[in-house]
């Protein structure tokens, strides 16, 4: 599949409808495309430069953690067209970024990464220069959201 000339993984469509429902006008996972992200929206990650593992944990202390349900997640890889974005449900969230590195030669934050959180209306946005925002919604379920 193609976006004007650049190949992207067929699920890009699926992912991309999905974001469209949860937060409609967006026109796709990077910040500058995600209706609703201000400036204000952003805080800073403490400490500004660690492992994975280190602004997940930040991350969930800070907006809290991802429990249940289903997510879609957007990360630097993603755009490689063999990859494409992540679908799953949220008990595997944790390993995605645990193995992120190891299974695509590429950290999970390495840049822009987004996770929504479907079933829990919440779209989490990482911003490659260290900042992190949190966008919150009505939650609706997987089952409507992929209809």
């Amino acid at each position: 599949m193609t976006e004007g000339s650049r190949l992207r993984h067929p699920n890009w469509a699926l992912a991309l409808s999905i974001l469209d429902k949860f937060v409609p006008g967006s026109s796709g996972f990077d910040p500058d495309e995600i209706v609703g992200l201000t400036p204000e929206s952003w805080t800073p990650i403490e400490p500004a430069e660690g492992s994975d593992a280190v602004i997940a944990e930040w991350l969930w202390s800070t907006f809290g953690p991802v429990e249940a349900g289903f997510v879609v997640a957007v990360t630097f890889a993603s755009h490689v067209p063999e990859v494409g974005p992540f679908f799953l449900d949220s008990a595997g969230l944790r390993d995605l970024v645990k193995t992120h590195a190891e299974r695509f030669d590429d950290p999970f934050f390495s840049g822009d990464a987004a996770i929504l959180d479907v079933d829990n209306g919440r779209l989490l946005v990482v911003h490659h220069d260290c900042m992190a925002a949190e966008l919150r919604r009505e939650p609706t379920s997987s089952e409507d959201t992929l209809r």
